[in-house]
């Protein structure tokens, strides 16, 4: 059937003419052929861009992998939620369990149960998107039960938008350094011992004895003279008396250098009878608050311990001018000892506590004594209001 089109008759199923090629623009055809070409050129470009990032993505990868499974030092990958994703040999090597057992497992499985409060807190701040955290030294239990050291650097992974993806940690095992460092603790408070012990000695049988022998003989002339010569007899009374109060002094000393008694008693007790002992003798009020839990505590923890609240509270009585002093003895559920020197005294600005060594306060002495038992001290004080002194003093049964 024909159809009019524009007043011209079409038949739809006669073959369409031939085109002649010779009405075609050559120079558009060129465009058309040159354009095709700069196309595929660009798309060969693009790939062999795309051939190239990938490889060098599929190098990094590997590298990467090979730093990961082969570096000296442990590593692992977690989840912001501390979910344990990936560890390298070290780490596994480090902690005891197969990298198998170990993805899954979360990272307060293998954390020490005194440090995963700070733990937690890391995690936290992993939640929140903290892109670095500094390094912490920090304990773990080995599968064994043992306890490790380790000094933990994290960091989190973020994609190109800055979201974050995983938490990257690395681990320097630093067990062996602690244990060198508890036993030059421990030899050094050894030493310190025997030489206190030998001075105390020394004073006790040595010069008291000397001076006691010395007394006994001014007695006999005292009263050989008390008739032919009174008024001597009273200067030799008044010297007597004075070299009684030198003894008196030295027995103190002695005792100070050597306080057997912390041998015998619990570090409770011996800061009771030590508070009342200054009591009595400085007329100065001294409360003690006892804790439950402060019983049974290590040698070097009850030693160093009652020689720092001593050292506290022998200060306050010198320097202070107070009227009242108060120790707290307290052993929290996170094993920490808590002990805390606080009086009403006269206090001090910071820049003088800060200075409180040369001033006689002697926190040179204080703070030798609070590295070695791997403790904290705060000091506390402002003009008029008295001064507190707070140590945290870790302590394992």
């Amino acid at each position: 059937m024909n159809e009019q089109q524009n007043g011209v008759t079409y038949d739809p199923f006669q073959a369409p003419a031939p085109i002649n090629s010779s009405k075609i623009n050559s120079d558009h055809l060129n465009n058309l052929v040159a354009q095709l070409k700069d196309n595929q050129n660009e798309l060969e470009l693009q790939s062999r861009e795309r051939q190239k990032a990938e490889n060098a993505l599929i190098l990094s990868e590997e590298r990467f992998r090979h730093v990961f499974e082969y570096a000296s030092m442990g590593i692992g990958l977690t989840s912001l939620v501390g979910t344990i994703i990936d560890v390298n040999s070290a780490f596994s090597d480090f902690i005891g369990y197969s990298k198998k057992q170990l993805i899954g497992m979360n990272v307060m499985d293998i954390t020490h149960p005194d440090d995963r409060d700070l733990t937690r807190q890391r995690v936290d701040n992993i939640r929140k998107g903290s892109p670095f955290l500094r390094k912490v030294e920090k304990r773990y239990i080995h599968k064994n039960g043992s306890i490790l050291w380790a000094v933990a650097r994290i960091s989190v992974v973020c994609d190109a938008q800055g979201n974050s993806l995983f938490a990257f940690g690395m681990l320097q095992d630093i067990t062996e350094k602690k244990r060198l460092a508890a036993e030059l603790i421990e030899v050094k408070e050894q030493v310190e011992i025997q030489e206190r012990k030998r001075l105390a000695s020394t004073i006790h049988d040595g010069v008291i004895q000397n001076l006691n022998a010395v007394l006994l003989s001014m007695k006999k002339k005292s009263e050989y003279i008390k008739n032919s010569r009174p008024s001597d007899s009273i200067m030799l009374e008044e010297a007597n008396q004075d070299i009684s109060k030198i003894i008196k002094q030295l027995r103190d000393i002695s005792m100070d250098l050597h306080p057997d008694f912390l041998d015998r008693m619990e570090l409770h007790e011996a800061i009771s009878w030590q508070c009342n002992k200054l009591m009595q003798q400085s007329g100065i009020e001294i409360e003690t608050t006892i804790g439950k839990r402060a019983r049974k505590l290590p040698d070097i923890v009850k030693r160093n311990s009652f020689l720092l609240m001593q050292e506290v509270v022998t200060n306050a009585i010198k320097h202070a001018g107070c009227k009242k002093i108060d120790v707290l003895l307290e052993k929290r559920k996170n094993n920490i000892l808590l002990l805390q020197i606080s009086d009403n005294g006269k206090g001090y600005n910071h820049k003088k506590v800060q200075k409180l060594a040369q001033n006689g306060i002697g926190l040179s002495i204080i703070e030798d004594r609070v590295k070695r038992v791997n403790g904290t001290c705060h000091v506390d004080s402002e003009i008029g209001k008295g001064t507190n002194v707070t140590f945290r003093i870790p302590c394992h049964d």
